[in-house]
């Protein structure tokens, strides 16, 4: 700073240890050194003292023992200016507020006329985590609160967001909700997935059951944890799919379609030259055609384009009712360019017959019968489309049902071994862009890559934890040596500033590689 605070009214604490007397011994315990230090609290400043007792009687076994007092642990971490309460506030405006670090500051002005710069705020932010993924790693009550449920039901997934890049995998509980473990890996191999399934075992708490996609790393490493429990394959996963090729004939009938009717705009324009009522009515037609082309369905079972033409065609049969009663000149333009969906007719109705067969392998998922029969009914669908006679253009995406279904199957029903499995991989999904969402929210950015690498592990075990009543108390229990590793582990300082001198100076960074 420019210009030192003023401590003119800061308060004095001393603090001493809970000791008074020697365990050893029992005799009074002088005070060997003290020391002092500033802390800013979010309601006043603080000048902490410390006194260090010691055991004067020469004879004493513990003679040369200092004890610290350990309550200025829970005012301010060792070696920072802020408080504890500082620390915990920056958070919570960060991550559950979703304040960028310019907001955060004025609002600490604001609340606590607390001075302190955008880079201290934001430093501060990376200690939160650190404090926050240490507690979850450490705190004995969190961890007993994750054993009364006495089981694990297991969700993996991986949030990669570049290819070939670093993945990060959470593996969450299913019934409680607890990010369990969430890492940054260099590779999907199914060793990595292995060590992460490994700690989750090191819990303590049997797995009872597994829920993930169909990514082959995470089949092999389940399989090879954890050969005897009930495996589900996200259903919604195998729905999509297996809808794959449906869903991009979909896509490019709806382009099509729009293409046709995008002369709309040139009947509009001369229904506003036209103050007549006949001219309103088609000026209202055209506006209920440009409504209905933006509106989107969800794949795989609301298709966008069947819908579409379906909504189409009741504009155009409803042009003709009009035309009939009160023809002109404008409306016959109208009927004339909505004329064009006979020409998708055919392509249409391929495309319903699709979707039905989509719409039946989805009411199969649902079958409640045991896991082999809903198996068989399933893989017995796909049999009698393959050997039904319909024409070759509809059977060409059978062979393709067959394939995903083969590969899925096996473990698309183990929901029916095990009751507290879910049938989908939803919940994790929603889990995963929620974190995403924070981020857009705070920074404005639709990009969350960087991000995602940085800081997704420690976000997540954030949003997994129960809010404790007291962060603070939570805080001040945490090991130094492990909140610190775990600080540099989340800012990797030597490789971010690596990375900007390879990004504003190429040729200097590569000279400086080149010398011995």
């Amino acid at each position: 700073m420019r210009t030192p605070r003023d401590r003119s009214e800061s308060q004095q604490v001393d603090l001493y240890p809970p000791l008074q007397e020697c365990p050893a011994c029992h005799e009074a315990l002088t005070e060997r050194y003290h020391k002092q230090r500033w802390i800013i609290q979010l309601d006043q400043h603080v000048k902490a003292v410390s006194h260090f007792l010691e055991c004067g009687n020469p004879d004493c076994e513990r003679r040369g023992a200092v004890y610290r007092p350990y309550q200025e642990d829970t005012l301010a971490l060792r070696g920072y200016t802020f408080g504890l309460d500082v620390v915990v506030r920056i958070g919570e405006l960060r991550y559950h507020n979703n304040l960028s670090i310019t907001r955060i500051r004025s609002q600490l002005q604001t609340e606590s006329n607390l001075s302190i710069c955008i880079k201290e705020v934001a430093l501060l932010c990376e200690v939160f985590l650190a404090l926050v993924t240490t507690v979850a790693r450490q705190d004995q009550e969190l961890i007993e609160q994750l054993r009364t449920v006495g089981s694990i039901v297991l969700a993996i997934d991986g949030v990669q967001p570049e290819k070939s890049h670093e993945t990060l995998y959470i593996l969450r509980d299913v019934c409680s909700g607890r990010v369990l473990v969430a890492k940054t890996l260099l590779s999907s191999a199914t060793s990595e997935i292995e060590r992460l399934i490994d700690e989750v075992l090191g819990l303590g708490l049997p797995i009872v059951g597994v829920i993930s996609d169909k990514q082959e790393s995470i089949c092999l490493a389940v399989q090879h944890k954890l050969p005897t429990v009930p495996h589900q394959i996200c259903q919604y996963h195998y729905l999509k799919d297996v809808a794959q090729p449906v869903c991009e004939a979909d896509r490019h009938f709806k382009k099509e379609l729009k293409k046709k009717v995008r002369g709309i705009r040139d009947i509009e324009r001369q229904a506003e030259q036209s103050p007549t009522k006949e001219a309103q009515i088609v000026a209202d037609y055209s506006l209920a055609i440009r409504t209905v082309m933006r509106d989107d369905g969800k794949y795989p079972l609301d298709p966008p384009g069947v819908q579409l033409y379906q909504k189409l065609q009741l504009i155009a049969a409803s042009v003709e009712r009009v035309k009939a009663a009160h023809p002109s000149a404008l409306l016959k333009r109208l009927s004339r360019m909505l004329s064009v969906l006979n020409l998708f007719q055919k392509e249409y109705e391929q495309l319903v017959m699709f979707f039905s067969w989509i719409h039946q392998i989805a009411h199969l998922l649902h079958v409640q019968t045991s896991c082999q029969e809903a198996q068989a009914q399933l893989l017995g669908f796909i049999q009698k489309l393959k050997h039904s006679c319909l024409p070759t253009e509809l059977l060409r995406v059978v062979p393709y049902f067959e394939k995903i279904t083969v590969a899925f199957a096996p473990h698309l029903f183990d929901y029916l071994k095990q009751p507290l499995l879910p049938r989908t991989n939803n919940d994790l999904e929603l889990f995963i862009g929620r974190i995403k969402k924070s981020r857009r929210h705070i920074t404005g950015r639709k990009n969350t890559q960087e991000f995602i690498l940085r800081e997704g592990s420690a976000v997540a075990m954030l949003f997994g934890l129960p809010q404790p009543n007291n962060w603070v108390e939570a805080f001040s229990r945490v090991d130094s040596n492990d909140f610190h590793h775990t600080l540099n582990l989340l800012r990797q300082t030597d490789k971010r500033s690596k990375c900007w001198q390879a990004r504003h100076d190429l040729g200097a960074f590569l000279a400086s590689l080149e010398q011995p």
